[in-house]
């Protein structure tokens, strides 16, 4: 019986060790996998493995009022942000005599290119075109959209819903308190601005990058908040 009990120690042991090999290796090569996934892949199978019940992430501010309420306090906040902002003088338009129009025109391919890569997964903007439409319908939508981006240069006008935006409260904790200090906002904006936008801004970055300040970090390609960090000093510069 002595000897049994031995052998039975032994090779649950055994057992033991290999399972918690296995174990690792199996979650070793679910991370390898999702390192060469998408975000999206990456995010639906951590919450997956974490157990991640999505809820209201604003549910913990100490806000009173109803969940109405609580919304307009936190619109309050971050409109109060840039409210000290003047807005653009539109007389200044009127010293701009020289027309580029003819110089930086926008070519259909530029545009197919764009619309071929979009993230199908990010959801819509204010305008309510979903992702997937644009990226499927792109041979259907590459000339109209090239001509409608060209008359928009051409003619200085952005269509209102290419200026909005969804803002939504993203909470900075786990449990956020605060409404001034906890959550931030992330914008959704339509992909057709956002297409125009980097059109333009692939003709603006290499005439204003020499006059950028070396210590503007954001917004700017292959920069990001660890650019700033100086290892010899230990603080950003």
């Amino acid at each position: 019986m002595r000897e049994d009990l031995v052998r039975y120690h032994r090779l649950r042991n055994r057992a033991q060790r290999m399972a918690t090999k296995l174990r690792k290796n199996y979650f070793a090569a679910k991370v390898e996998q999702l390192h060469t996934s998408d975000p999206h892949q990456w995010w639906t199978e951590i919450k997956r493995i974490l157990n991640i019940q999505d809820s209201d992430p604003l549910a913990s501010l100490e806000c009173e009022g109803s969940p109405d309420q609580v919304a307009e306090a936190v619109n309050e906040f971050f409109v109060s942000v840039s409210a000290h902002l003047p807005k653009v003088n539109s007389i200044i338009l009127d010293d701009l005599t020289d027309d580029y129009s003819a110089t930086f025109v926008i070519d259909p391919a530029d545009v197919e290119n764009r619309l071929a890569r979009i993230n199908i997964y990010k959801v819509a903007g204010p305008d309510g075109l979903p992702n997937w439409l644009l990226r499927d319908f792109t041979p259907y939508l590459t000339q109209p959209l090239a001509a409608i981006f060209n008359a928009s240069i051409r003619l200085g006008y952005v269509p209102p819903v290419w200026k909005s935006a969804e803002v939504i409260p993203a909470p900075k904790l786990p449990r956020p308190r605060s409404v001034q200090t906890d959550p931030r906002p992330i914008s959704l904006l339509p992909s057709l601005a956002k297409v125009l936008e980097s059109i333009i801004g692939q003709w603006l970055l290499p005439v204003l990058e020499p006059a950028l300040d070396p210590n503007q970090f954001g917004c700017r390609r292959h920069h990001s908040c660890t650019s700033c960090y100086d290892p010899y000093m230990a603080v950003c510069t």
